[in-house]
């Protein structure tokens, strides 16, 4: 008889068995030889098979939507159904069935409904009403009755915990949570110390894994072969009823060959089954608790005991690296504490071991969340430059003019020195770098002209002490556009923080020129978009509310178009889309616009939140957004339940539901081409209920590979927060993801501001009582105690002078025991709070003084004053800037004492094993639910003709303070109409201090044009003048508006009346003449005794675009070339 090889191959030895048969069978059948044989003839009629189309409106299949331990049933239509339509009532079942939670729900398609949470091996009758409508209009027409059967929940086992770390006291063992498997097969594996960095490096969890990427080498994976070695295996009976999720211990305690210290390797399959994947779990057994704060060249550790939370001392610390090496020994005090000479390295792993116990902590996890806490600031330096101009806006052709300060961190003289500057273009390449020499007080000073033909865009300014170093130590911004200052300012206002549903948005806009007059008349119009709002509390960020699905208009929609008040001042409300439901966040974007006479518009935007309920449910992922879920692994998240100040409000009972999204692809041919589309369906894979605290609660889904969402029903509010996320984007395990945050202590400080000498009083509210650690530290441990904290307990600590700086904060860590017999988790809590420098001392009160009101073309007189730096040496640079231009980037007025004394940058990075200690879960049976591409570099840019923009931009450079502490200074002020902001900036040795004022310039003829800002040859279009009288007398004006070069304007010659501060608008025809150059318009205006004569550029270039070729070729120096 022929045979097959294992590898699939016919043998020989067996074909020519077969042929020896077969030989001997034909001699005894008879004599006469037959060609055919037996050999049928031809027959057999073909059959052409087609499926039936399913034209009417009916129901297609019903049936068990079986996953994990979530069971639905599903009715799938040939036809959307209409989604407002009530189903409980529509579909009914002829048993009674489900919660008072459970309700049909229709798949985004709007063909399938699935009514979720029922009872598996179990048969239900349903009966859907001939009332079921069709999006189309349709009705079923007739009462349909089905039967569906659920069947059996599918077999499934896995390990309950991602953590890694099993409390030596009490332990019950390893939990395992299944479902319809009475045995699974379980073998153990003990790393090899020296190949613990490279199991770390390959493993950061758990999950599920298949025996390829277990056994082979792919990649950088090493096999587990190579890292383990087997120690012991054994089948173990879980039992459990049928259908019914269940939690089982496994005995790790009581197995001898696991009772040596190190870290073993689970790897689990069901009994009798042969799938290539496996469930696999690390773990090390140890009652120490770690945790390490990692400094610029130290490595403060603190060991403690899971089970009480008290210190641990004398517990031997080794630290190995990447190559499993021991580089560094030492050993913990009598409180816990040691203090490493080491540099944290995210190859190397922490081994703390006492007798039995080890405790690991790999350092290539992430560092602890420390978000909500307020530790942002920018990195602490030696020395600190603060730079600053009147502004960060300019356009090409204007001069950029910087200054500068250079001192120590705290804003202290430090020795004199150069520093060197460096200006970027937008495109990174450096268009000037130079060598700056100090001046008196440190003081700095550069200027540079932008050429008119200069890339636009954002330039960098950038400082450095070393001209090699690749990191600027600090710089600013500046941006290089063709603007044109506003001439108007528009405020837009609204009392309501947020909004409540059904309530209309209550704008309160105010609106004037910024010579000074309203804005009487001048139109307003207003756009108002809608969209989900995922992140609305801000003290929770990395939190995921409402639903991102919701249905809302995509398009701004034109919600106001009216005008101005005499008072410039418009109060009106407007209502919110219909759309706009109260089931989610929905943030609201009013953007209002101003115009000016001549159709130019300022606009500003107003956002307002409409928030649905009195709480609603965050869902924060604790794995990077953007990359996703690892496949083939639990997927953790953090729930929080608050309302809209981000205060926790605890509720029983919220369902978690994770839901899968599955494409259905489909080919089709158009256009000569193939091209595929799909359709969606949605499945409940996982299903259980938590209860929302005082503090996140954690819940972690098993997810393969694809698109997933978790949603979260609140049944206090009837709302669901839904949050999609994918599994199995990220390549090679390297998405660690972030560490959970910690339960938070609040710590409070009994000042505002301290300094050397001084004695800190901190208060301590932990979540829970318990033994911990109180901190002091910058880049380095300044303080430490051990403290036994309760809620409200006080401690006071001494401020050194190495205090004296601005990244000092203090850290409390309280730490709570747990066990297995009283069910609660060993974890820690985390308190941060920055300690403020009182600096009050070197913060000056300027005075400054500036005519509220002035004419142009005279000198703005400004008196500044310091009475504190009387008899000091100091400095103050005054600068008066047209709001017109600083509002277009909301600049902020300079503020020496601000940046130098700022907070800065918690430099520590803190890791330890409590978010990976496995959890103490109830061991009861946990039953069913039943129921219910690069940038383009910049190119070089042909010369155009560029029309000059009035920019006011005045500065006094640093002028000295006299023995009284006062200087005063004159600026000049051009032909301009506008508010002025005067800024002053005081600075001495290490004290400093700012004011502002604003000046509004008006000549008593305001005469303002607005014309197109480019025309070309031929081209058509009006000059539009304002006109107002602010001589303060009715009189007679004769007005006359004159092209220069190829320019021509119609009725150039008018006379008009106005009374006292009354404005008339002029209109007068332009046309472009032949001629690419920049042409001038001149308004000349005569009345009252006092006359305006003011030009305005106005281009006249080509009316297409300037292209830009480029060729390369190869030259023959003996042949022409052709262009």
């Amino acid at each position: 008889m022929a045979s097959r090889s294992r590898f699939g191959q016919w043998s020989w030895k067996g074909i020519a068995g077969l042929a020896l048969v077969a030989g001997l069978a034909i001699g005894v059948g008879g004599c006469k030889r037959n060609d055919s044989g037996q050999l049928p003839a031809p027959s057999g009629a073909p059959i052409a098979a087609k499926a039936e189309a399913v034209t009417e409106f009916t129901l297609v299949r019903a049936y068990p939507d079986q996953k994990s331990d979530g069971l639905s049933l599903a009715l799938e239509f040939s036809r959307p159904l209409v989604g407002t339509q009530d189903f409980d009532a529509l579909v009914r079942f002829a048993q009674k069935v489900g919660t008072e939670d459970s309700s049909w729900s229709l798949s985004d398609d709007g063909k399938t409904l699935r009514y979720p949470f029922v009872e598996a091996a179990k048969e239900y009758s349903l009966i859907v009403s001939p009332d079921l409508l069709a999006a189309d209009g349709s009705r079923i027409g007739k009462e349909l009755r089905q039967k569906v059967f659920t069947g059996e929940l599918k077999p499934v086992a896995g390990f309950a915990s991602q953590g890694s770390v099993l409390p030596a006291k009490d332990s019950r063992g390893l939990p395992v949570v299944s479902v319809n498997v009475p045995e699974v097969d379980v073998e153990f594996l003990r790393v090899r110390e020296k190949e613990l960095p490279a199991f770390f490096s390959q493993y950061q969890r758990g999950g599920r894994r298949g025996s390829w990427e277990l056994e082979s080498e792919y990649g950088d994976k090493t096999p587990m072969s190579q890292l383990a070695e087997p120690v012991y295996v054994n089948r173990f009976v879980i039992g459990g009823k049928q259908n019914e999720r269940v939690l089982t211990y496994l005995p790790t305690q009581d197995i001898k060959e696991l009772q040596q210290p190190g870290l073993y390797f689970a790897v689990m399959k069901r009994s009798g089954s042969f799938e290539g994947e496996y469930d696999t779990a690390f773990f090390t057994v140890s009652d120490i608790g770690l945790h390490t704060r990692a400094y610029k060249d130290t490595l403060f550790v603190h060991t403690a005991s899971l089970q009480s939370g008290a210190s641990l001392k004398k517990i031997e610390l080794r630290i190995l690296d990447g190559k499993g090496e021991v580089v560094l020994k030492g050993a913990t005090d009598g409180n816990g504490n040691a203090l490493l000479n080491y540099t944290l390295d995210a190859s190397h792993v922490l081994i703390a071991s006492s007798g039995g116990d080890t405790s690991m902590l790999p350092f290539n996890q992430p560092a602890l969340d420390l978000s909500e806490f307020a530790v942002a600031g920018r990195d602490n330096a030696w020395f600190d430059v603060f730079t600053w101009s009147g502004r960060d806006l300019y356009r090409p052709g204007e001069t950029v003019r910087i200054s500068a300060l250079l001192r120590d961190n705290d804003g202290k003289p430090v020795k004199p020195q150069p520093v060197f500057l460096r200006l970027k273009q937008p495109d990174g390449k450096t268009f000037r770098e130079t060598r700056l020499t100090p001046g008196e007080q440190g003081y700095f000073s550069f200027e540079q002209l932008i050429p008119a033909e200069a890339p636009t865009g954002r330039w960098q300014v950038e400082f450095r002490t070393n001209p090699a170093s690749k990191e600027a130590i600090q710089g600013m911004t500046l941006r290089i556009e063709e603007f044109l200052p506003e001439r108007m300012k528009l405020d837009l206002d609204s009392a309501q923080k947020t909004l409540k549903p059904g309530e209309p948005l209550k704008l309160q806009a105010d609106a004037a020129y910024l010579y000074g007059a309203p804005a009487d008349g001048n139109r307003f119009t207003a756009r108002l978009a809608v969209a989900a709002e995922q992140s609305p509390v801000e003290s929770l960020p990395g939190y995921f509310f409402g639903d991102p699905t919701t249905a809302l208009p995509r398009e701004a929609r034109d919600v106001i178009d009216t005008e101005f008040p005499a008072d410039g001042k418009l109060r009106q409300d407007v209502e919110l889309p219909a759309e706009v439901k109260p089931t989610a966040p929905i943030a609201v974007v009013l953007s209002g616009s101003v115009y000016e006479t001549g159709g130019r518009t300022v606009t500003r935007t107003l956002k307002r939140v409409m928030w649905p309920a009195a709480a609603l449910v965050g869902v924060r992922p604790l794995f990077d957004p953007k990359d996703g879920a690892d496949a083939n692994s639990n997927a953790r998240f953090e729930l929080m339940r608050v309302d809209a100040a981000g205060k926790p409000q605890p509720a029983k009972g919220l369902k978690v539901t994770l839901v899968r999204e599955l494409r259905d692809y489909h080919w089709t041919f158009n256009d000569s081409r193939w091209d595929y589309d799909f359709t969606r369906r949605f499945e409940n894979k996982d299903t259980r209920t938590v209860d929302a605290g005082s503090a996140a609660v954690g819940v972690d889904v098993p997810v393969e590979w694809g698109e997933y969402r978790l949603d979260v029903f609140d049944p206090a509010t009837g709302l669901t927060s839904r949050y999609p996320f994918n599994a199995g984007w990220s390549w090679n395990d390297d998405n660690r993801g972030l560490d959970a945050r910690p339960d938070k202590v609040k710590l409070a400080l009994d000042k505002t501001g301290y300094k050397a000498g001084d004695t800190v009083r901190v208060t301590v509210t932990p979540p829970h009582a318990g033994k911990g650690v109180l901190m002091v530290e910058s880049d380095k441990m300044l303080y430490v105690q051990d403290i036994d904290a309760k809620p409200g307990s006080t401690y006071d600590i001494p401020v050194t002078a190495e205090w004296e700086r601005h990244d000092v904060y203090i850290t409390a860590l309280v730490f709570r025991g747990g066990s297995a017999p009283s069910k609660i988790t060993p974890a820690r809590a985390v308190g941060v709070v920055h300690v403020p420098m009182d600096r009050k001392a070197r913060q000056i009160a300027v005075g400054l003084v500036a005519p509220k009101q002035m004419r142009p073309e005279q000198t703005l007189p400004v008196t500044v004053s310091a009475p504190q730096l009387a008899g000091k040496v100091a400095h103050v640079t005054v600068s008066a800037v047209d709001v017109g231009i600083l509002n277009i980037t909301r600049f902020p007025v300079p503020d020496a004492a601000a940046h130098f004394f700022a907070q800065r940058r918690l430099g520590v990075d803190a890791y330890d094993i409590y978010s990976r200690v496995i959890e103490s879960f109830d061991g009861s049976s946990g039953k069913l639910k039943f129921g219910g591409d690069m940038a383009l570099a910049a190119m070089p840019q042909a010369k155009r003709p560029t029309a000059r923009v009035q920019t006011v931009d005045l500065f006094s450079g640093p002028v000295k303070l006299d023995a009284k502490g006062i200087a005063r200074i004159a600026l000049k002020v051009p032909d301009f109409n506008g508010t002025l902001r005067v800024s002053a900036l005081v600075y001495a040795d290490d004290q400093y201090g700012k004011r502002d004022v604003e000046t509004v310039v008006r000549a008593p003829i305001l005469a303002e044009a607005s014309m197109p800002r480019v025309m070309a040859p031929g081209d058509t279009s009006t000059v539009t003048l304002d006109v107002q009288n602010f001589t303060g007398t009715p009189g007679e004006f004769k007005v006359q508006v004159d092209g220069i070069g190829p320019l021509t304007l119609g009725e150039s010659s008018r006379t008009l009346k106005l009374n006292a501060d009354a404005k008339s608008t002029l209109s007068f025809p332009l046309t472009a003449r032949e001629g690419y150059t920049v042409a001038k318009v001149r308004v000349r205006v005569d009345g009252n005794g006092f006359k305006v004569d003011r030009r305005y550029d106005l281009p006249v270039r080509a009316a297409w675009p300037q292209v830009l070729r480029a060729q390369t070729r190869t030259l023959d120096p003996l042949a022409a070339v052709t262009m």
